[in-house]
């Protein structure tokens, strides 16, 4: 069944037609909350969860030139990992930088990787997962999916310095770990 079929008939609450647009979609979603989360059951609950906004709200989806169906879910996604996140933070951090002056600087530079290192996509999301919660959570906002500070700040409910600390950090521990993959590739070439 066409896309476009699919969620007509779940805008009906066409049960059968819900569970082709989740079998659909499923592993494309699962993919950005395992971003999120170190295990599948957890990043299973935030999906289902975003499964369940998705189809109470499936109604205010328009298939029009804005944009698809697709983009409109993993921003459902996104802001139900958002939303999780923040249910779970117990207590708020603050880290307030002066200016961007204050901020160390931790660049990811390609070139300097030896050419024998090879980070496939499952040992830099395992990096990712990782990180402390508040680092990830800013990190994958940030470098994957586009963020501003300005707009973390305000989803994660915390200052901009803050994401800004959360990245820097997230960025110098994710350097730290490739260095020691590099260290160790190098030491059994």
């Amino acid at each position: 069944m066409k896309e476009e079929n699919l969620i007509a008939a779940c805008k009906e609450g066409n049960r059968k037609a819900q569970y082709d647009l989740y079998q659909k979609y499923y592993s494309t979603l699962m993919a950005i909350c395992r971003r999120y989360h170190n295990n599948d059951s957890d990043a299973a609950l935030v999906l289902n969860a975003a499964f369940l906004k998705i189809f109470k709200n499936i109604n205010y989806f328009k298939n029009n030139s804005k944009g698809s169906f697709i983009a409109w879910a993993k921003r459902i996604t996104v802001n139900t990992l958002i939303d999780d996140y923040r249910s779970k933070r117990k207590d708020k951090e603050i880290f307030e930088y002066k200016s961007n002056d204050d901020l160390p600087e931790y660049n990811f530079q390609r070139n300097s990787l030896n050419h024998h290192l090879e980070l496939t996509e499952e040992m830099l999301l395992n990096m990712i997962q990782r990180l402390p919660e508040g680092h990830q959570v800013v990190f994958n906002l940030f470098a994957i999916e586009g963020y501003s500070h300005k707009e973390i700040s305000e989803l994660c409910d915390f200052s901009e310095g803050t994401s800004k600390w959360h990245l820097s950090a997230a960025r110098k521990k994710l350097s730290s770990m490739i260095n020691e993959v590099r260290t160790s590739k190098m030491s059994k070439i």
